[in-house]
């Protein structure tokens, strides 16, 4: 592409202009050309919207820390917006421990656990198979199958306290969250623990 008014190549001033800045702090720059076919996956990354990236509000986040102690790793974050030091994340990142949180076992931790809404059926499977101790923020959506199985009898050893959150205790962390600008239900966060 050129500039119509300079004439420069936008692409070439793009390039030297990180060749310069690499080079003021000391850093080598190279390169290196690619074709278009080798490219797909990167490219699919930098057009990857995550719709559920959100979490509860500093004070929210504080007042369930108080009610229910610390946790050791939070199970669906990212760099950006983890609760704590170990976290997984949904893509590789230099800091995450897992790449895949369905692939890491959850019954040596506490779990911070505030999952896309879709995936709860399965955080719950993962829970019971697991055996784990988890602090676990979900929407008060009495209408889904795994709202009925967190509130069914088998559960009830497992849950040792719970509190409810207002709807605007969950923020997005920029972008297009699924919820809009503003969640609109409650949310609630169980303290679930082991069975014996």
């Amino acid at each position: 592409m050129v500039d119509d008014e300079t004439g420069l190549l936008l692409i070439t001033e793009a390039l030297l202009d990180m060749l310069n800045c690499g080079d003021s702090v000391g850093f080598e720059t190279r390169f290196h050309w690619k074709p278009r076919e080798e490219l797909v996956e990167a490219d699919a990354l930098s057009k990857l919207v995550d719709r559920n990236d959100s979490g509860l509000r500093p004070a929210a986040l504080k007042f369930i820390r108080k009610i229910f102690g610390p946790w050791d790793v939070d199970r669906f974050a990212a760099e950006h917006n983890a609760t704590c030091p170990r976290f997984d994340s949904r893509l590789t990142c230099r800091s995450c421990e897992h790449a895949d949180t369905f692939r890491a076992g959850w019954s040596q931790d506490v779990s911070y656990i505030l999952p896309p809404f879709h995936v709860l059926g399965r955080v719950l499977t993962h829970i019971e198979s697991h055996n784990a101790r988890v602090i676990l923020v979900m929407p008060e959506w009495p209408r889904t199958a795994w709202w009925r199985r967190v509130w069914s009898g088998a559960w009830a050893p497992r849950i040792r306290a719970w509190q409810k959150l207002p709807p605007d205790s969950l923020m997005t962390h920029g972008g297009e969250a699924f919820f809009g600008i503003r969640f609109n239900v409650s949310l609630l966060v169980l303290d679930v623990w082991p069975l014996l």
